[in-house]
């Protein structure tokens, strides 16, 4: 179960350990994600990595409950690192000190303090009907 709670100047998202894999994924290294043995014989992985659309959905989901859909002009993150099985992940959303406002500052990062994305959004409205 997600949780969000939202501040005056921050918005966080967080989410429970993350579990294991047990389907097949349709995308590219989709092995990695799913194949204990064949991401530690082919990556050198201790176990499988989450994808990182996992991410992008968890940072996704926080700024749909915290800004109209409509309102979002600008979205985009770059991943720094994967997860891993048993991460617990707290998704941010800080405003821009030096901006209007409107610029927010978006990461996700493991409780251990292990970056995974950060990026930045642009509004164009602050109000979620």
């Amino acid at each position: 179960e997600l949780v969000a709670s939202r501040g005056d100047v921050s918005t966080e998202l967080a989410a429970p350990g993350l579990v294991r894999v047990e389907q097949e994924l349709d995308s590219v290294n989709a092995r990695l994600h799913t194949d204990i043995d064949f991401a530690r014989e082919s990556a050198g992985l201790e176990d499988v990595i989450g994808h990182g659309m996992l991410t992008m959905a968890m940072i996704g989901q926080m700024i749909d409950e915290t800004f109209p859909r409509e309102s979002i002009s600008e979205f985009g993150v770059r991943f720094v690192a994967p997860s891993r099985v048993g991460d617990a992940i707290t998704c941010a959303l800080e405003p821009e000190t030096d901006g209007d406002g409107r610029t927010w500052a978006v990461s996700a990062v493991t409780a251990d303090g292990r970056t995974l994305a950060e990026g930045r959004l642009v509004v164009t409205s602050m109000n979620k009907s």
